[in-house]
C-alpha cells in the first residue's frame, strides 16, 4: 500500500515548532527512503529509530515502511543495546536512525 503524503495535510511537533506540510513530508519520505538502503536497509529488514513524536520521525517511520521494512520506534534515552535488542527477536539487519 502506498500512502500520497501530498494530499494530506500538515504535521507540526507543538513542543520544538518542527513543521511539515503534506508536499514537504512526501519529498522526504521519498529522500529518506533513497538513502536507507546504503544502510542495509531494503524489504524485511528492522530498523530502530530512536527518536520520536516529530516530523522527522514520520518521515523516517514512513520511509522504513515505504522500503518494506519493520520498524522498531524506541525511546531515545535508551542504551545503543537497549536500542538494537528488539531487532533480534526477529529476521534482519539492526540499523538506527537517531535525531
Amino acid at each position: 500500500m502506498r500512502l500520497t503524503a501530498e494530499s494530506k495535510g500538515g504535521i507540526t511537533d507543538l513542543l520544538t515548532g518542527e513543521s511539515m506540510s503534506g508536499a514537504e513530508m512526501s519529498a522526504e519520505i521519498l529522500r529518506r527512503a533513497g538513502v536507507r538502503p546504503r544502510m542495509g536497509v531494503g524489504r524485511a529488514e528492522h530498523m530502530v529509530i530512536a527518536h520520536g513524536g516529530t516530523p522527522s520521525f514520520f518521515a523516517d517511520l514512513l520511509a522504513v515502511w515505504h522500503l518494506g521494512a519493520v520498524a522498531f520506534c524506541t525511546n531515545p534515552a535508551l542504551t545503543r543495546l537497549l536500542c538494537v535488542l528488539p531487532t533480534y527477536f526477529g529476521r534482519g539487519t539492526a540499523s538506527r536512525i537517531s535525531a
